[in-house]
């Protein structure tokens, strides 16, 4: 369910800031996740990003990244 989520902030920043390359507006993304997993403090397992993701997405915080 996260594919919608992270194609629309792709689209509003590729419109936003048309300067960026893809992997400048990846880099946006991963950099801006909101960390879930500390914040419920319920997981069981070590967290490991390449199973469980770099956190929630946050289009605010993907394009105060793009600003810089």
């Amino acid at each position: 369910m996260a594919t919608p989520h992270v194609s629309g902030i792709i689209v509003l920043l590729t419109k936003a800031f048309p300067n960026l390359s893809m992997v400048e507006i990846k880099d946006c993304i991963l950099k801006s996740g909101d960390p879930f997993w500390q914040e419920s403090g319920k997981f069981q397992m070590e967290y490991n990003p390449l199973v469980h993701g770099n956190g929630r997405v946050n289009a605010v915080k993907a394009f105060d990244l793009a600003k810089k």
